[in-house]
């Protein structure tokens, strides 16, 4: 009665939430130069719940109504481990943020029997220009996953 034949069916699952999500540089004046790698300020935090690993990808409204060539770089990112390799590559050098997706982290790992590590940190850095004009500025930045 019983049949050789066995079937089953494992569901991936691709889920990440961010353990930190907002971050906030206060006032700034003009050529003013602030980055979350200065431990006055949180960077986002990345956590990879689901059970495959994901690839991630980042975009971002710009940050300031003006631009200014002499500082390139004035709205930029990298990625850094929050926990030892717990991804397989990622942008670790400051990258201009940009409003199309950039690939950001390769393989950010999920927690298995091999592996515990399963977030990365988001690091921001922000060089207001010159001819910025006072007032609050803001900048929706945009975080999806796929299953790698």
């Amino acid at each position: 009665p019983w049949s050789d034949h066995f079937e089953y069916n494992v569901l991936t699952s691709v889920d990440f939430v961010l353990l930190i999500s907002t971050v906030n540089f206060g006032d700034l004046g003009p050529r003013s130069s602030v980055n979350t790698t200065d431990s006055s300020f949180s960077a986002i935090e990345i956590s990879n719940n689901g059970n495959v690993p994901i690839t991630i990808d980042i975009n971002a409204t710009p940050f300031f109504n003006s631009t200014n060539s002499e500082i390139p770089g004035n709205y930029s990112f990298m990625i850094a481990e929050k926990e030892a390799e717990s991804y397989l590559s990622a942008l670790t050098n400051w990258t201009n943020m940009s409003e199309s997706e950039v690939e950001s982290i390769v393989q950010l790992y999920h927690v298995n029997g091999s592996n515990s590590a399963n977030e990365a940190i988001l690091h921001l850095l922000v060089v207001v220009p010159s001819e910025e004009k006072p007032g609050a500025k803001n900048s929706q930045i945009t975080i999806s996953g796929i299953m790698s």
